[in-house]
């Protein structure tokens, strides 16, 4: 896999996550230990 793609899928992992723990849902829940983001240093992402 080319690390584009890859950055590129593990951008949209977290994006859902977010949306997935913005939304309030009573039929499930979460502990979040920690968190992922990503960042950029110049032009790559981090």
């Amino acid at each position: 896999m080319e690390d584009k793609v890859f950055w590129d899928l593990l951008e949209d992992a977290c994006e859902m996550g977010k949306f997935i723990v913005a939304v309030p849902n009573s039929a499930a829940s979460a502990n979040i230990v920690g968190k992922i983001e990503l960042g950029r240093d110049g032009s790559e992402r981090v």
